[in-house]
Parts: C-alpha cells; structure tokens; sequence
C-alpha cells in the first residue's frame, strides 16, 4: 500500500520523505483545501526530494473555476509540466457536476504528467452521473472519501468504486481517516493508496510540526 501525504513547505517534503512517506501531494493554502504552490515552492520540492510528487492544480477552493482561472492554472501546468514533478491533482465542478471540459483541457496539456482527479468527484450530487463521466477519464488515480464527508462513513460506497474502477485507476481513500482508525480502514477495504494530511501533524493541526510517531505508525500498514 502507497502512502500519500500533504506537504506545503520544503522542510515538511523533506520531513515526510526522511520518516518513509511514499509521495507528497504539494499544495499551499491547506486552509482552502490546497491550491497550487508557487513555481520556486514546485521547483525546489521536486529537486530535493527523491520520491515522486504530485502537485495541486487549483485556483480557487471551490473547483467552480472561471475561464482566467483556467488560462492561469494551464500557464502552472505548463511550468510543473518542465519540473521534476511525477503528476497533478486537479479536479473541476460546473455547479454540482464534475465540469468535463475543463478536466479534458487539462488531461490534454498535462503531457507526460500522471493525474489524480482530486475530491470535486466528492461534491457532486449525482454519484452515478460523476462515475460515469470519470470512466470515460484517461487518467491514472481518483482521490475520494465514497462520496462523503468522511471515507469512514462513506467506506460502503469507497469499495464499490474500487471495484468499478478495477483495471482502470487507482482509487486512494481519503478524507477522515486518521491514526486512530485507518488501521481498521485498511484491513476492511484494502486501498491501494491511502491520502493523509492534518493527521500526520502533532496533534493533527496544520500549524504543528509532522509527528514522526504518526507517520511510524502509517508505515507499519504498508
């Protein structure tokens, strides 16, 4: 199992890669969800760190985004498509359904860049409909909670999207999970990849320093 964890500073990527994380999901703004880090936050991640990062393509907390906000996230595509960075998340909502053609704009100038359709999936109202469109997605992973706040409560819904998406993306789980009961999570639902932010920090507040017990205890799921 792949262990993902946010990282919004240098000195976190260089943290969570030392204590065994196995990809940083770089973002800045961890307040609005994650937006996209400045291009010398991106440039300085991806030369120091070895494992693989994955940068958040986002404008605005929402994933309602406008045309500007799309000329100026490809701009930041184009620049993290030059780094040294393994991927993008990125997601997008036209009102409360998964917005196709900004998601195909970016799939078709993220070049060799592997992309995480992020929790926008999460705020649709229409589960059936978003499965449906991200089938047609040639993307490589999809990042949900099963469709609810919490991927505990939505564990159900989790494993029958695992199961749809078999063969066809990865499906992390994410959101609510924490030290207390992802190991729980794991043995149930078996996810390839599970997606930590706030829970790998003292206390897991985002203002507090990466707790190494916490992410010792995640790397024994692995």
């Amino acid at each position: 199992m792949l262990i993902e964890v946010i990282a919004s500073t240098l000195d976190e990527a260089l943290e969570l890669e030392r204590l065994g994380a196995d990809r940083i999901e770089l973002v800045t703004a961890v307040s609005e969800g994650g937006l996209t880090p400045s291009h010398a936050m991106i440039n300085q991640v991806c030369e120091q760190v070895r494992i693989p990062v994955n940068v958040m393509l986002k404008t605005r907390g929402d994933y309602q985004f406008s045309d500007n906000d799309m000329k100026i996230m490809l701009e930041d595509l184009s620049y993290i498509r030059a780094s040294k960075a393994n991927g993008i998340v990125f997601g997008a909502l036209k009102g409360d359904a998964l917005n196709l053609n900004y998601i195909q704009q970016v799939i078709a100038n993220k070049g060799h860049l592997q992309m995480t359709l992020n929790r926008s999936f999460d705020r649709t109202a229409d589960l059936e409909e978003a499965l449906l469109a991200v089938e047609t997605l040639p993307i490589d992973r999809m990042l949900t909670s099963g469709h609810e706040q919490s991927v505990i409560t939505g564990a159900s819904t989790y494993r029958m999207i695992q199961q749809r998406m078999a063969g066809k993306m990865i499906v992390m789980a994410g959101a609510g999970l924490n030290l207390k009961n992802v190991d729980a999570f794991v043995k149930e639902n078996h996810p390839a990849e599970i997606h930590f932010g706030s829970g790998t920090h003292i206390d897991g507040k985002w203002g507090n320093p990466i707790s190494e017990a916490a992410l010792k205890q995640l790397v024994k799921l692995k």
